[in-house]
C-alpha cells in the first residue's frame, strides 16, 4: 500500500544521506538487506506504478551498495552490483538511475587508470540523463580523465558543460 511503499522511500533516502558518515560495513549489510527486500517485492501483486516505483527504489539502492562495496575493495561485487542498478534502472525507463551506474563506470576506471572509458562512459550517462544533476558529476568525472590525459582543452570543455547544467538547476532539497 501506499503508506508501505513511502516507508521504503524514506528508509531508501535515509540509507543514501548515511553514506558520508554510517559506518561501511553497517551500511553495506543494511543496505543489502532491504535491496533483497525491494527484489522480493517485485514478486508480489503490484499496480505498475507500484512495480515501476519499487525498481526505482532498488535501483538506487542497489547504486548505493555498489559505491559501498567500492569503497570496501570488492571490485567485482561493486561492477555485479553496478550492473543491477543499470538494470533496473533501464527496466523503469529512470534515466538518472541509469546515468548514475555510468558515473560508477567513470568512477572505478578513474581510479584504475582506465582514462579513456571514463571519458566514453561520462557521454554515455549524459546522453541518458542530459539535464539531471548526474550530469554535473560525469562533467567533473571527464574532465578528470582529461586532466590525467593532460588535454588541458578538453578539461575546460567538460567544466564548462558542467557549470552551465550546475547553474540551470535547482538548489537541492535534500543535500
Amino acid at each position: 500500500d501506499r503508506a508501505s511503499l513511502d516507508t521504503l522511500t524514506f528508509t531508501v533516502e535515509r540509507l543514501c544521506s548515511e553514506y558520508s558518515y554510517m559506518p561501511s560495513t553497517e551500511l553495506r549489510r543494511e543496505g543489502q538487506v532491504w535491496l533483497a527486500k525491494l527484489v522480493q517485492l517485485l514478486d508480489q501483486r503490484l499496480t505498475l506504478a507500484e512495480h515501476r516505483e519499487v525498481l526505482v527504489l532498488a535501483g538506487w539502492l542497489a547504486l548505493l551498495v555498489g559505491c559501498v562495496e567500492y569503497d570496501a575493495k570488492d571490485y567485482r561485487g561493486a561492477e555485479a552490483t553496478r550492473r543491477a542498478a543499470a538494470s533496473l534502472g533501464q527496466e523503469a525507463g529512470h534515466g538518472a538511475i541509469m546515468a548514475w551506474a555510468q558515473e560508477m563506470t567513470c568512477w572505478f576506471a578513474l581510479t584504475q587508470g582506465r582514462y579513456r572509458q571514463v571519458v566514453e562512459a561520462a557521454r554515455a550517462g549524459h546522453e541518458m540523463a542530459p539535464h539531471e544533476s548526474v550530469s554535473v558529476q560525469l562533467a567533473a568525472q571527464e574532465a578528470k580523465a582529461w586532466a590525467r590525459m593532460g588535454d588541458r582543452r578538453q578539461v575546460e570543455l567538460a567544466l564548462e558543460r558542467g557549470r552551465v547544467l550546475l547553474e540551470s538547476l535547482p538548489y537541492p532539497d535534500n543535500l
